[in-house]
């Protein structure tokens, strides 16, 4: 049991170094921590939805996933998460689409800190751009 304890420690120790963002909602009971894991685990797919989207300018899909992203986040306790699709969706609907690029190389960044706060390894793959999430 002390072994165990001192690895979850040391990565939890590399996680918050890492920049690590855990949900407000992780201490809640064992189930809803399941439920937390089992949608980080999801989160790399949903956001490479939104990338594909705006890399082929499809706009309202875009808008749609941000929405999807900005309710579920918050759900699931990670208000970072809402907070850049909130901005994504704003961007969006005053045209500004240049800089919905950038928010989206910022949500690609704040998964990878999510999933680092998570126990589980997933990837997400832009075309261009080969995003890795893995927590050791």
């Amino acid at each position: 049991l002390l072994q165990v304890t001192a690895n979850y420690l040391r990565a939890q120790e590399s996680a918050a170094e890492n920049g690590a963002i855990y949900s407000t909602l992780a201490d809640e009971d064992p189930e809803f921590q399941e439920l937390i894991l089992q949608y980080v685990q999801r989160l790399p797919e949903m956001v490479e939805e939104l990338a594909q989207a705006a890399e082929q300018s499809a706009w309202d899909q875009v808008r749609f996933f941000a929405h999807k992203l900005r309710g579920t986040g918050g759900g699931f306790g990670f208000a970072q998460l809402t907070d850049i699709a909130a901005k994504i969706g704003f961007q969006v609907h005053n045209k500004n689409y240049w800089e919905v690029g950038k928010l989206v190389d910022e949500l690609h960044t704040l998964c990878q800190r999510i999933i680092a706060g998570a126990t589980a390894n997933t990837h997400c793959d832009n075309g261009s751009r080969t995003y890795q999430y893995s927590v050791e």
